[in-house]
């Protein structure tokens, strides 16, 4: 249990079904270095190359999860150099982990919206995104994960639910206005955004 999520998230991704032409348009990278004027990858490596970019960030956000938002001299007081995986010693909240005192491994919202990123993703053609789908699917999960408080008498598990519908508010009262073309509340809820004022 003490990786996870990192591990529920490794199966996640490597077990889709792996159709990266699907996903992935043939890329063209320019290759400065070689002084090529581009390379290309096959869909395959694309994927790959992704795929751990993905994984790579989720470990390195279970890594920060412990000191997050910790300034680099109390990282250094209390936790020296921070080169492995260290329990995430913090109440539950929105912004970072869903459990209170979570073990080595855990993750944030930033591993949260990088998943939440690819379930849009992976249903959308690659020439059909846009802006407004997003933040309707960003609705969507928020009204979806809001309707599971409910359906428990269990506190804990109201709890629970509540948090991980939560982490989503600030962001539906931005996707709202976005979603209605409304400018000027989009405007509004964004200068008011996690606190801002």
């Amino acid at each position: 249990m003490k990786y996870f999520f990192f591990l529920f998230l490794v199966s996640f991704l490597a077990c889709q079904q792996r159709a990266p032409d699907k996903i992935f348009p043939s890329p063209t990278v320019p290759n400065s270095l070689k002084g090529e004027s581009t390379i290309s990858l096959s869909r395959e490596e694309y994927y790959d190359k992704v795929l751990g970019m993905l994984v790579g960030s989720a470990l390195g956000d279970a890594m920060g999860a412990p000191t997050e938002m910790w300034d680099r001299k109390s990282i250094a007081i209390q936790k020296g150099y921070v080169d492995n995986l260290d329990e995430v010693i913090r109440e539950r909240s929105p912004e970072g982990p869903w459990e209170t005192n979570m073990p080595a491994g855990s993750t944030t919202d930033d591993t949260r919206w990088k998943y939440l990123g690819i379930q849009y993703l992976i249903t959308q053609r690659q020439d059909s995104l846009n802006p407004q789908e997003f933040a309707k699917h960003i609705i969507d999960v928020y009204q979806s994960q809001i309707s599971e408080v409910g359906k428990s008498s269990e506190y804990e598990k109201i709890n629970r639910a509540f948090a991980q519908a939560t982490w989503l508010i600030e962001w539906v009262k931005v996707a709202k206005p976005f979603l209605n073309n409304n400018l000027i509340e989009y405007n509004e809820k964004l200068s008011r955004f996690m606190g801002v004022k």
